[in-house]
């Protein structure tokens, strides 16, 4: 994909998939389309076979582009009516009279990325319709509630959307508008990739019967395209809407097999598990303005001279943390985070060389007086790695301060200490609700966050014998960088000997990660290995 297509977002669909929306959305000759955003006009020409399938006219086909050489290129096409084809921003579109379907795949591309005017139309389009957004959302969302103003009453939308849609908190608004205006919902998610060659993971949107309502969206989960096209469905489910608003990971848990839900539900309901906010409590690290600069390397050091009273020793990214083991004790690298409280000649020079450089003029920098001192330096009990593709929790048991690569975690409860959290932290129980609850990047990285990782289920119940040789065990494994196995370390001693599981519930817990993993890993990506 060029870099160019990428910046605005032009993900183009492959044509079976087009041609499954096209045949859903148009059910009749005389139905209207309106393509959205045409690209390299995939939806077009899936679009007007089916018109041509049913007898219908090319007459009936609408669509709008906004990239000039895209929609030149396109003009050609002696199958169109170019009266119908719009070179535009879709937003900027006024509604002339209404339509049947709308079928597409919107731009993928963030808000914070356009012009202020291009984003100030995004957001004043889905407030037109009820829907709040703010600039950290992308444009898909309102291309999608203004594509809802082009419908007619019954009328259909059919549209491939980021996965996204289905965890982020700022797409909520999105669904509660979705509740109010169609009768019927369905997502659509294979494991196979909508879109080849590019991190992006995509669902199916299915919405019917505009200006109805519903409680319920249904879910269905195919492994491939040929399974999704042959309707040969994984799994199946009628999700609440509530779920969604809730942030509970629904469209994520009804990959599951329904006896591992059962579980998971007991075990949250007699008390077995708990929230891990309950307990501790996780957040960002410190945040610098340049990393550089305020983690001065040992030769920066020297040729400054700065002094050890205004170094604070840290831990500023996941690599320094593997194959440390479970307690970190020592100096990481000799990493020291520069925290000027007592200024000598030494460090004026230093500040003198950011100034000069232009660091006290960062965004974060700018913002704080002085621009030196980096504020919200805590100490954290442990320390989270945030992107991995199993976490790595250790032991703050030398007191480092940690930089905002990681996330930091402060114990709640006083009947806890960090070693006895360690031992609860590490089973596949966690492991599993770490896959239920955190979401991953297109490439399948996890990317642990606050919010997410604070309502991580997690054991109730403190170790009992045998906790400093299961330690010695999980400070094996991750010196060994075996990860993994420190998760699987604590199935009988946490699992089955505290919590009084079964083998066989462990194992159904173990087949879920194994689900999820798949899940997390799109079949094409994962092929190119």
């Amino acid at each position: 994909m060029s870099s160019d297509a990428r910046a605005r977002g032009a993900y183009y669909t492959r044509l079976n998939i087009a041609r499954y929306l096209a045949r859903w959305a148009i059910r009749k000759a005389t139905d209207t389309v309106l393509e959205p955003s045409f690209g390299n006009g995939a939806f077009i020409d899936a679009a007007l076979e089916r018109l041509e399938e049913l007898g219908g006219s090319k007459q009936n086909l609408f669509a709008v582009e906004v990239h000039q050489e895209t929609y030149q290129n396109f003009l050609s096409n002696q199958s169109i009516n170019p009266e119908n084809f719009v070179n535009a921003d879709f937003l900027s579109v006024e509604s002339c009279f209404p339509i049947d379907t709308v079928i597409g795949n919107p731009p993928y591309v963030r808000l914070r990325h356009l012009d202020i005017s291009s984003a100030r139309l995004a957001i004043a389009r889905t407030e037109a319709a009820g829907v709040k957004m703010t600039r950290d959302g992308s444009l898909w969302m309102p291309f999608t509630v203004h594509a809802c103003s082009f419908l007619k009453p019954g009328g259909r939308l059919a549209l491939v959307l980021p996965f996204e849609i289905t965890h982020v908190k700022y797409a909520i608004p999105l669904w509660e508008f979705f509740s109010r205006s169609f009768e019927h919902i369905t997502v659509i998610r294979t494991h196979e990739d909508l879109f080849p060659g590019i991190e992006e993971e995509t669902v199916l949107l299915l919405a019917e019967n505009y200006t109805k309502t519903t409680d319920f969206v249904q879910h269905r989960v195919y492994l491939t395209h040929h399974d999704l096209l042959n309707n040969v469905p994984y799994r199946l489910a009628a999700i609440p809407l509530e779920t969604i608003y809730h942030r509970q990971k629904p469209f994520v848990k009804s990959l599951l097999e329904p006896d591992l839900r059962h579980l998971l539900s007991d075990l949250a309901c007699y008390g077995t598990t708990v929230p891990l906010q309950a307990i501790c409590k996780f957040k960002i690290g410190y945040v610098t303005g340049d990393k550089h600069f305020f983690h001065p390397d040992r030769d920066i050091k020297k040729k400054y001279g700065l002094p050890p009273l205004n170094l604070i020793n840290t831990v500023k990214n996941s690599r320094q943390l593997r194959g440390r083991g479970l307690f970190l004790s020592d100096p990481v690298s000799e990493t020291s985070l520069y925290y000027p409280v007592a200024i000598t000649a030494e460090d004026r020079s230093y500040i003198k060389f950011g100034e000069k450089t232009g660091i006290n003029n960062r965004y974060k920098c700018k913002a704080r007086h002085p621009w030196y001192l980096t504020p919200g330096i805590e100490i954290p009990d442990v320390i989270l790695t945030v992107f991995s593709e199993t976490p790595i929790l250790v032991l703050n048991s030398a007191g480092f301060a940690a930089s905002n690569s990681l996330l930091c975690g402060f114990l709640k409860d006083p009947a806890t200490n960090p070693e006895d959290f360690a031992c609860r932290w590490y089973n596949s129980l966690v492991l599993l609700s770490i896959e239920l609850n955190i979401h991953s990047l297109g490439g399948g990285v996890l990317v642990l966050i606050p919010g997410e990782v604070n309502n991580l289920l997690f054991p109730a119940i403190s170790p009992g014998k045998g906790k400093h040789a299961f330690l010695k065990k999980i400070d094996f494994c991750l010196k060994a960088e075996q990860t993994a196995k420190a998760y699987q370390a604590g199935d009988q001693f946490l699992l089955q000997n505290c919590l009084g599981l079964t083998p066989g519930q462990i194992e159904l817990i173990k087949n879920g990660i194994a689900t999820l993993q798949h899940w997390r890993k799109p079949h094409n990506k994962r092929k190119k290995k």
